[in-house]
């Protein structure tokens, strides 16, 4: 007789092996590879702000030395004048406007070295700036006794910046930079301005709230390891030397612009994670934390890993243990289901199959609700591959939208950009595309945000529709009201482009309302939703209308009577089309009426043009 071995004892057994053997070390390495990954970020992100910090650095100096060798040169030229011209006075003019308007600038002063040794040829100081500092005029005497700037520097032809901050007094940064040199290449004129630090320093300060800035130091120091600028400011005035810091060291001396590495720190002795990013002006940033702070939160997470599994193994050995015998069979059964749903059956019921009033009784309910899912989302997909680019998808989805067609009353709209075939042909594709890309993200959002639909796009061409597949409630006025922001927003898209040097956009815009079936049109394979119509052609003749009429916007005799109230309307005159026996009356409009009866006058630069010639349109008075 074979000696019978329980599942229960097998599963128990089994089970408890396979789960400490699965757990535990995935555990183990988990809390391993995060510490690892939680290291490597750490060094990412501080190597990333130490950079940025730098490229902030870089840009600030670089304006305030533009500034000083500007205003240094105006100060030299007023100086060395003595008939005092017009072009002298000019300079004087510019330089005491440049310099009463700079914020950070607290003094300026030129030097000459000459046969008796340097000399200072002119001071300004700002009194202003002063006094926001708490001090007096003639501060700059005051610093140039407690810490001399080393001028010799910057005769050597190189720009030199000097922290002189002091204590209870200012935090002053001191820049040097070479203004002339003789006919041997030898520096003999220079400028030498003093600014406040506040705002270099303001980018080092620690963000409250955030629990990554709050464990790590982010400082700037010059080529000698002083600090210039530190997230800690009183460091600032006590100017100490961090040189023998080895990620400074490292900074100062690397070839390589900007680094990382993990260093011990033996004074606090702890493990360090910094890095370091140089500017071109020779200061570096580093950035730097305590390593045992960066990974704590991944010895908290390892910690509750291992009670988890632990945990786990705990109850999963109880349950196993008490309920073994109830779960193989169904699971069995839900197994066969499972095989069903992956090879596409979604017609299932396992709760026919499965009736345990159990957690297992719950799986196969959420069985049946999973292979109820996947049939809708099988629907929605083949449907979706029907509609792929509608932007009436959603509706469709909810059976708002009439498949076969739907006669409805609406606002259709057409615009136009003009000389566009022009612009194109002087233009490489890929400014034509940035163009229309930037200009259709203005129009479009328009359109969306007063309820109409954007048909299609044609070419430059828009074609939007108010009214279908849902009215607004006042297709009419929604429609015009949109016109009007589209061309004050064409005013503040052109402001933008000849900021950039690019040529204005002009365009058109006709708006009809009328009637037309809206519904979908295509094959089996590709639908898409549309309008079609008389109304539809009618707008883009109206459109088209706009070029002989030299305006960017007309509208129907049809829309006018419905908005005639609301809307500062002028007949603009008759048209004949083609396709149409009778003249169409277009209206202009100039703005909106408002809630007091106010005309208020929404026009611009590029409302109106110079009138043109189109073969579809003849005006005839």
């Amino acid at each position: 007789m074979i000696r019978k071995f329980p599942i229960v004892y097998k599963l128990t057994l089994v089970t408890g092996l396979l789960i400490f053997l699965a757990t535990f070390p995935v555990a183990w390495v988990v809390s391993k590879n995060l510490s690892k990954d939680l290291k490597s970020q750490a060094l990412d992100e501080t190597l990333a702000r130490s950079v940025t910090r730098a490229k902030e650095i870089e840009e600030t100096l670089g304006s305030l030395v533009d500034k000083t060798r500007n205003l240094g040169t105006l100060l030299l030229m007023h100086h060395v004048s003595e008939d005092h011209s017009r072009y002298d006075k000019s300079s004087e003019k510019s330089f005491n406007l440049q310099f009463e308007l700079d914020r950070d600038l607290t003094s300026l002063s030129v030097y000459e070295l000459g046969a008796g040794g340097v000399k200072e040829l002119a001071k300004k100081e700002r009194e202003e700036n002063l006094k926001s500092l708490g001090l007096e005029k003639g501060y700059s005497q005051y610093l140039e006794k407690r810490r001399p700037f080393a001028r010799g520097k910057v005769f050597s032809g190189s720009i030199h910046l000097q922290n002189r901050s002091i204590q209870g007094k200012a935090a002053i940064l001191s820049i040097g930079i070479p203004l002339f040199k003789d006919k041997l290449e030898r520096v003999t004129h220079i400028a030498v301005a003093d600014v406040k630090i506040q705002g270099i320093q303001k980018g080092f300060t620690k963000v409250d709230g955030n629990p990554q800035e709050a464990i790590r130091d982010t400082f700037l120091v010059d080529q000698e390891g002083k600090v210039l600028a530190h997230s800690d400011e009183k460091l600032v005035f006590k100017q100490n030397s961090y040189k023998r810091k080895s990620i400074v060291r490292r900074g100062l001396k690397s070839a390589q612009a900007f680094g990382q590495k993990r260093y011990p720190d033996k004074k606090r002795r702890q493990w360090m994670i910094g890095a370091y990013a140089r500017t071109s002006y020779g200061l570096v940033v580093i950035s730097e934390a305590p390593e045992h702070l960066i990974l704590e939160p991944a010895r908290a997470i390892e910690r509750n890993i291992f009670l988890a599994a632990f945990t786990m193994l705990s109850i999963s050995i109880f349950v196993i243990t008490l309920f073994s015998t109830t779960l193989t069979s169904p699971i069995e059964r839900l197994v066969r289901l499972a095989g069903e749903i992956a090879r596409g059956n979604f017609n299932i019921h396992a709760t026919r199959a499965v009736r345990s009033r159990d957690e297992v009784g719950e799986l196969a309910f959420a069985f049946d609700h999973m292979a109820h899912g996947l049939r809708e989302r099988d629907k929605v997909k083949n449907l979706l591959n029907k509609f792929h680019g509608s932007t009436i998808a959603e509706d469709l989805m909810q059976g708002e939208v009439a498949t076969r067609g739907t006669r409805k009353d609406v606002a259709v709209f057409f615009s136009d950009i003009r000389g566009f075939t022009a612009f194109s042909e002087s233009r490489t594709p890929e400014e034509v595309v940035n163009m229309l890309n930037e200009y259709f993200a203005v129009m479009v959002s328009i359109i969306a945000k007063s309820g109409g639909v954007v048909d299609k796009f044609i070419g430059d061409a828009i074609m939007a529709i108010w009214g279908a597949p849902k009215s607004t409630g006042d297709d009419a006025y929604a429609c015009v009201k949109a016109c009007l922001d589209m061309r004050m927003a064409l005013e503040v898209l052109n402001e933008k482009r000849m900021a950039r040097g690019e040529v204005p956009i002009m365009i058109g815009m006709g708006v009809h309302f009328g009637s037309a079936i809206s519904g979908t049109i295509g094959s089996e394979d590709r639908l898409e939703y549309t309008v079609i119509g008389d109304s539809v052609n009618m707008a883009a003749r109206i459109e088209a209308s706009t070029k002989s009429f030299g305006t960017d916007l007309l509208i129907s005799e049809e829309l006018s009577k419905l908005v005639e109230t609301r809307f500062v309307l002028e007949l603009g005159g008759t048209v004949e089309v083609k396709g149409k026996s009778e003249g169409l009356k277009l209206f202009t409009c100039k703005g909106y009426i408002d809630e007091n009866g106010d005309e208020i006058i929404l026009e611009t630069p590029y409302s109106s043009y110079e009138k043109g010639k189109d073969a579809k349109v003849k005006v005839t008075s």
